[in-house]
């Protein structure tokens, strides 16, 4: 009984071991994450070091037609957008229609929740 214990407490370790490496290696990313930013009418995350936008919630409520872009440009930086982020356009009730550029691969849960 002692030794399935630990053997047991040995995987636990590498376990950790390995999540804790994984996000150490995340987390030059998430740290070049600043405060959300607006360029024209579209608020964005900013990842600076991977050079993407995520689109995001703003101060209000997107309305009318909304035209995501394949690329933004800030700070004299060019951004590749990428993601529309979780709740991104959520209760939008007043939003008339979304185009989605190619460049976007990700559309995170609830992006377009109780839009009607």
């Amino acid at each position: 009984m002692c030794i399935f214990v630990a053997e047991n407490k040995t995987k636990n370790d590498r376990i950790m071991k390995k999540q804790l490496l994984i996000l150490l290696m995340l987390m030059p990313l998430m740290a070049n994450a600043d405060d959300p930013v607006e360029i024209n009418g579209i608020w964005y995350n900013l990842i600076t070091k991977a050079r993407v936008a995520e689109v995001t919630k703003g101060t209000t409520k997107y309305t009318g037609d909304v035209v995501i872009p394949a690329t933004i440009k800030y700070e004299d930086v060019t951004y590749s957008v990428t993601t529309i982020g979780m709740g991104a356009f959520v209760s939008c009730h007043d939003l008339t229609s979304v185009t989605i550029s190619n460049s976007v691969t990700s559309i995170g849960i609830y992006a377009f929740e109780d839009c009607i």
